[in-house]
Formats: C-alpha cells, structure tokens, sequence
C-alpha cells in the first residue's frame, strides 16, 4: 500500500506536468502522500505504473477461508440519501443494469455467495429519511431482534446514535475484522477513536466514502477570462493554493453585471460556500475543532494560529464576493450557479454529479492550505455521507464470527473492486471535465480526515461554531466558546464513559 501511494503521488505529479492520465488510487496515508505533488525525479511514469502492478496485490486473495452452509446474512441499508439516488449512494443492486458501481454491487453478493456459502438477505430502506432510522431500529435490537447482522448507514444519523446508545459492538471487540489491514483505513479510522475502542469507522464496504470528500469547483471559462488559467493549476502542483490566494482570487471575481449599483443574483461572484464549508477549511489547513491523540480527545478551538484562521474566515466569507448556498440569503442562487457567475463553489464529491450539465466548463482544485508551509493538501470528509458498518449487540455466538468474517470480506472486496469503478468511472471521470481535474480528485483521498465535532455535537460546541459564521459573527467565537467549554467538555466525558462502558459490558461475547 505504502508503495502503491508513492507512485500515485508520481503519476499524478506526472499528469498536471504533461497532461497524461493517472491511475486511481484511494489511499489515505498523510505520510505516503506527497506534499507538493512534485514527481520524483528519478522515476517515470511507465516505471511508476509497472511498480504499482506489481505491488498492488488483490486483498481479496487473502482473506480466511468460511464455509456458513447457507446460512441467512441479514442486512439494513439504503440506497438513496436524502432525495438523491446516484452511483454514489448505492449500497445494493438487485440485479444488474450495465451502471458500473450497480453491477460492482451486484457481483459483491454474488461473490460472497459463492466463496462463503451465505445468502446476503437485504432490507434496503427506501422511505425513512436518514434522520429517522436510528429510533426504530434502536427500539428493535434493545427489545433482542437479531434480524439484522450488520447495519450499513451513515456515521452522523445512524451509526451514532446506535453506537453511542450501546446498540452495538466496537469493531475491534469482534471476531474476523482485521482493522490493521489498510483496506480499513487504520490511519484515517484511528481519528475516531475513543480510547482503545472503535465504533465508527470508514472503508471501501461502501461506494459513499468516495462520495463525501469536500473540494472546490471553480468555473473554468471565469477563471480564463481572468487571466487565472493554468495558474490555478500551477498553484496546486506547487503547493502554493492558499487560503490567501483563494480571497484574492474570489475579490477579483466579484463583478456588478447588471451596472445598478448593488450586489444582487444579477451579478458575478467570488466565492459560494455552504453550510460544512467552516470546518471543510479548518481541517484543510491542518487543524480539528475536537483533535485525537491515540484516542484521547481534546478542545482545539483556541489553539492561536486556529483562531487566526477561523477570523480570517469570519471576515473573507461575508464580503460582497462570497454567499452562503442556504435559505439565509435573497440570492437566486441556481440561476448564479447555472448561469456560470461563481469563481468558486465548495462543495463535495458526492455533489458533482449535480453539475454535470454546466453549460460552462469546470475543474476541480483540493482544500487550500493555510499556507506554503503547510506539506500537504488535506481533505474532509462529512459524516452524513460516510457510511460505517454497525454490528447490532443482538448477534452473539457463532453470528458475530460470521458477522465479523463476512464484514471483513466485504470491506476488503470493496476495496479490491467497488473502489476503482466508483472512483474511476464515476468520481474521477464523469465528474470531472479536464485531465488535470481527474487528477486533482485522484489526489483528494490521499490524505483525508474527519472531525468529531461534527458527529457528536459536545452539547452546544458545534452549533455556536457553525452559528458564528452563518450570522457573521466569528470575531465572537471566543466568548462563545468560553460560555459553552464546561457543557462541552462534560458532554465529551459522557461519551467517552457510554463508550468505555459497553466496550466493559460486551469484552467476551
């Protein structure tokens, strides 16, 4: 794995310099990804390519050998977030349709059919809106329904609260599921951890991961209108995209079209931010609002040069150039976004196939970084998007080894063949409008990271954030936050002791 993220680096070191195509590659190691995106010197693509074949070997390949005589494998998931239902959302296909992540699905089943002798029973839930499945399905396992052996939804709505409410196991306290393996994303997945247990955790088990990673679309035509092109593209291959650079740019941008005067959905913009755009930027440049160190968990939130970044944020995403895409503004905001007056719109992964009928050409560039100095490009990745595989405490027994083998192999088949045809055909090809831009996603999941804060909320904490920005109020985040620390930190104590707690009640199950 490490030397297959070395040569990714390389290949897409090697396209932004000459235009050729790289091979997708979804890792998240920070240390194997490379700071400025710079080819090494003595390695050349075709050398780069010949070394990955060579390392890259199927994990599916080693995986322990089951037999469950027929046994039922009951699964709750869904395929529709919201009211989208896009290659990015599926977890299930019931048959083949000649749609690449469809019938990648589809051959997962029958796959751990054939080699575990086990009949994959889904319930696919295509009603309940993400928000409300956690309470039914609380109310099941807590009354000792087993119908379900492995639940796959999304980190923040489901898997959460199931988690935290001692509705299931830690992953590490079950048998089968190898967390070291890198197909589980150890270095990603050690951010979510509580202590010694983990009870939310990304893979590849699911197409949604590679759907929920935070970027900047800008409007290609705009940008070479203003003399921006292919210096935008320059500024990442450099490691020179900035926070900085990003206001500078979006000042030049804003423009009054309709000559009245005023700033209105007539006019041209710098900038479109949404509602996750706060903490997308704080962890692009290197911070978290809660951090995670070996799994203890602390308040980051006056660290000094985090408050630097979050008033600099404060007064750049309030000037005329930038709007927020919610109900708070009087912008048409489609009619700017369709009619091409934006230089910037941050949004994610998942979201890009929203834009493929842009009447205008667009690329695609990573968070900036706080600045030069900064060594790599760092993603975030959203928690209603993300989906972790939760194991309901109702499977004891010879189940839960099952459970845990059959959940191990579909993460590691995830990786080996769901990835590459969501990521290739789907994130990086289709979504995408320019070679340099399929290669600046490709570089999106080289180093990706959460944030607990988002997840769990710690009482009032994440709300007075993402409130102080919306209301324009950033310069007030320290007071704020001197009001809410005690509640925060008392509600992180809660968590850490419900999830110290279960880890005690289920050890030797």
């Amino acid at each position: 794995m490490k030397s297959t993220r070395r040569v990714m680096s390389a290949l897409l070191a090697a396209l932004l310099l000459t235009g050729t195509a790289a091979c997708s590659e979804g890792g998240t190691d920070p240390a194997d990804s490379s700071p400025q995106m710079t080819a090494d010197a003595a390695e050349t693509p075709e050398a780069a390519a010949e070394t990955e074949e060579e390392g890259d070997a199927a994990y599916i390949d080693s995986l322990p050998e089951a037999d469950y005589l027929g046994a039922d494998f009951g699964i709750y998931t869904s395929n529709n977030i919201n009211s989208w239902t896009l290659p990015t959302t599926l977890n299930h296909a019931d048959e083949e349709t000649g749609e690449v992540v469809n019938d990648a699905l589809f051959a997962r089943d029958r796959w751990l059919e054939d080699r575990y002798n086990v009949n994959p029973d889904f319930t696919v839930d295509g009603t309940t809106p993400a928000g409300s499945m956690a309470a039914p399905l609380e109310k099941n396992i807590l009354a000792g329904d087993s119908s379900y052996h492995l639940i796959l939804q999304d980190v923040a709505c489901v898997a959460k609260p199931l988690t935290l409410d001692g509705c299931a196991y830690p992953l590490n306290l079950v048998d089968g599921i190898r967390l070291d393996e890198d197909y589980w994303m150890p270095e990603l997945n050690g951010e979510l951890r509580f202590g010694e247990n983990l009870y939310l955790c990304a893979s590849a088990i699911s197409p949604r991961f590679y759907g929920s990673v935070y970027l900047y679309l800008f409007n290609r035509d705009l940008a070479g209108d203003l003399g921006m092109m292919p210096a935008l593209y320059d500024l990442v291959r450099e490691g020179g995209w900035t926070l900085d650079r990003q206001y500078e740019m979006a000042a030049e941008a804003l423009a009054d079209l309709d000559g009245d005067g005023s700033f209105g959905s007539g006019d041209r913009y710098g900038l479109c931010w949404e509602v996750l755009t706060p903490e997308a930027v704080v962890l692009g440049c290197g911070y978290h609002l809660v951090k995670n160190v070996d799994g203890a968990l602390s308040f980051m939130i006056d660290e000094e040069g985090l408050v630097d970044v979050l008033l600099a944020m404060g007064e750049n995403f309030h000037k005329d150039y930038a709007f927020q895409d919610s109900g708070r503004t009087k912008l048409n905001v489609n009619a700017i976004l369709n009619g091409g007056q934006f230089l910037f719109l941050n949004t994610c992964t998942f979201n890009l196939a929203e834009y493929r009928d842009f009447a205008f050409d667009y690329g695609i560039l990573p968070m900036p970084k706080k600045d030069e100095a900064q060594p790599a490009y760092i993603s975030y990745a959203q928690p209603w998007v993300v989906v972790s595989p939760v194991i309901p405490v109702t499977v004891a027994g010879d189940a839960l080894s099952m459970t845990g083998t059959l959940t191990d192999a579909m993460a590691a088949y995830g990786y080996d063949c769901l990835r590459p045809a969501v990521f290739d055909n789907v994130i990086q090809m289709k979504g995408t409008r320019d070679e340099q831009s399929a290669g600046i996603v490709d570089s999106l999941f080289d180093n990706v990271t959460f944030e607990l804060a988002t997840i769990y909320g710690f009482g009032s904490f994440y709300s007075s954030f993402t409130n102080a920005f919306e209301n324009n109020q950033a310069e007030n985040l320290m007071s704020v936050w001197a009001k809410v620390k005690k509640g925060a930190e008392k509600e992180l104590d809660r968590i850490s002791a419900a999830y110290d707690e279960t880890a005690e009640k289920l050890k030797g199950n």
